[in-house]
């Protein structure tokens, strides 16, 4: 077998080993071994490796069969940190997470009023304030990963980068790695929010859905055979403009709603003028073009429009129809910087290129 056949071959059971312990700590030797198929002597072989280069640690003794005892084994959590900005329209908080996933440094970042380079600068001297200089060099700084909020467009952080001779505008993204050289994620909170409360709920997405998001804008986004479906802006269409033509803000429109007295409220559901039974008809048009031009099994809405039950029952009264299940989602935003931060980790220790 050529070499590189063997360090692919290698390189797969690595893999399956730090999967196992991500999924499951403090796995012994032999548990390894049933669980991912490999044999007593690859177990011991790769986990040495793993031991040497600070990957995993042996965090203790596990009871065994007949009487012996088992060293059990963890991913270490010094073995490096990742990075998670969470960015908003004009506010940004920085997270530093050890390979455990606790979070060893937390940091609110100055205001850079949706301008790219002081938001760029603001990372910047948060990282050095995160990291020691012998850190950053000996590479513990693992990933950055960049958490949009739903009022935020990727896009629109631009900044200007110069190298002395010419100038032109980059990314955010491009511009972190220029600087750290590490691999840059950016993701919108929406996406980590609503699969971990479809989680929750044990429901399962299903790989042919639509969902909308709810909230200063609506924001449709696809979802063909577990596939995103490359729409208009970063995979997710901006729809703001049929749901409320003339203007005006959405989750004011669910809140005032919410806020009336039962019979206003089913009032305005029966007037077919009113805003809200307006807004219901123009999403029922969308769903129903949804469905029409892709293979739809759920439609999923969340927001902090959705957050709003009377109104969400009113919508979803006019939405379903025999092509269209409309499931409302309210995930907590919480956690969701952690939430990044377990993908970034994944991704560190169980990707191809691991």
């Amino acid at each position: 077998m050529k070499k590189s056949s063997l360090r692919t071959v290698k390189e797969k059971n690595r893999r399956l080993i730090l999967r196992a312990l991500l999924t499951e700590g403090g796995l012994s030797r032999i548990e390894l071994a049933k669980q991912t198929g490999l044999s007593p002597s690859t177990i011991t072989a790769l986990v040495g490796e793993l031991l040497a280069e600070g990957v995993v640690q042996e965090s203790g003794l596990r009871a065994a069969t007949a009487g012996r005892s088992r060293a059990g084994l963890t991913i270490c959590p010094d073995y490096g940190r990742v990075v998670v900005v969470d960015i908003g329209r004009s506010h940004a908080v920085l997270y530093l997470y050890d390979m455990a996933l606790q979070c060893v440094f937390r940091t609110v970042l100055p205001d850079h009023g949706g301008d790219g380079n002081e938001l760029l600068t603001s990372i910047s001297d948060a990282i050095f304030q995160g990291f020691s200089m012998e850190e950053l060099h000996a590479g513990k700084m693992k990933s950055i990963g960049l958490l949009f909020q739903d009022d935020t467009e990727i896009s629109e952080f631009r900044v200007m980068y110069s190298t002395g001779y010419t100038a032109a505008t980059i990314s955010l993204r491009e511009a972190l790695f220029t600087q750290f050289k590490v691999p840059i994620v950016e993701e919108y909170s929406r996406v980590y929010t609503v699969s971990r409360a479809l989680a929750e709920a044990g429901k399962s997405v299903g790989s042919n859905y639509a969902h909308i998001d709810l909230g200063d804008r609506a924001v449709v986004q696809i979802v063909q055979k577990e596939q995103p479906v490359a729409l208009r802006s970063e995979g997710q269409a901006d729809i703001t403009g049929l749901l409320l033509p003339e203007g005006g803000s959405l989750l004011e429109l669910a809140q005032n709603f919410e806020v009336a007295p039962p019979a206003q409220q089913a009032a305005a559901l029966k007037n077919t003028q009113s805003p809200v039974s307006c807004f219901t008809v123009r999403l029922s048009n969308v769903a129903r073009l949804l469905c029409s031009l892709f293979v739809i099994e759920k439609l999923y809405l969340s927001g902090p429009a959705a957050a709003s039950p009377a109104f969400m029952r009113g919508v979803v009264q006019k939405l379903k129809s025999p092509e269209m299940r409309p499931v409302v989602l309210n995930p907590d935003p919480v956690h969701t910087p952690a939430f990044m931060a377990t993908d970034l980790r994944q991704s560190l220790l169980c990707s191809t290129d691991a």
